[in-house]
């Protein structure tokens, strides 16, 4: 199966299920999934929208990678969050690209710093 269509299969796990890939993920909104190669995903800021980075998103697609976008939520811990991450990675099966806005960018720091396998590079904003 190619990285995308498992991708597109997760986005509609989480849409099923409120957002749950295990009892632990974060993401209660299902992500958006667009491109066709290795994976970026986009950790919008406190308060924000995926679509804040809709200008990496383009980018990136035009490179041939595969963006994932998760609707984070607001209310819950930064350890939280990083567990949702974790579970998102690791359905994936490969380290991914991490570009994280704002708290999204700190949530994407501390995950790294203690599962550092995961992640192939992280580019943080603001």
């Amino acid at each position: 199966m190619k990285i995308l269509e498992r991708v597109q299969a997760i986005g509609r796990d989480l849409a099923s299920a409120r957002g749950v890939v295990t009892n632990r993920s974060v993401f209660s909104e299902p992500i958006s999934v667009t491109g066709n190669g290795r994976p970026i995903v986009l950790l919008h800021g406190f308060m924000g929208h995926p679509s804040s980075l809709e200008l990496f998103a383009l980018s990136a697609i035009e490179r041939d990678h595969t963006v994932i976008a998760p609707q984070g939520n607001p209310t819950d811990t930064v350890n939280y969050q990083i567990s949702g991450l974790y579970d998102l990675i690791e359905s994936l099966d490969s380290p991914v690209h991490i570009v994280g806005h704002s708290l999204g960018g700190v949530v994407a720091v501390l995950a790294s710093m203690e599962r550092p396998e995961l992640f192939a590079s992280i580019v943080t904003i603001a």
